[in-house]
């Protein structure tokens, strides 16, 4: 098992944005807040806290998204609260 690092968590980013662009996706000429062709975030890892400039774990405005968090509450099991 990969233990929960920052240089683990920053090269799972990588990955992600990887397949993103795989799909179509271009950072560099999409608008903020704008259509996405993908969106991959990481969200949580365990117990991780992080603070980098290109990665905070948990994600900071997690609790504030609906459409996260419902199927995320979904596929937890109760008796596993979230870590944040």
């Amino acid at each position: 098992a990969i233990v929960p690092t920052e240089t683990a968590a920053l090269l799972l980013l990588d990955r992600l944005h990887q397949l993103e662009r795989q799909f179509g996706r271009d950072r560099g000429q999409e608008q903020r807040w704008g259509p996405r062709t993908l969106d991959l975030d990481l969200l949580f890892w365990g117990e991780l806290r992080l603070e980098h400039p290109r990665l905070v774990l948990p994600h900071p405005r997690l609790h504030l998204r609906a459409f996260v968090m419902e199927p995320l509450l979904q596929a937890m099991d109760a008796a596993h609260p979230p870590c944040w």
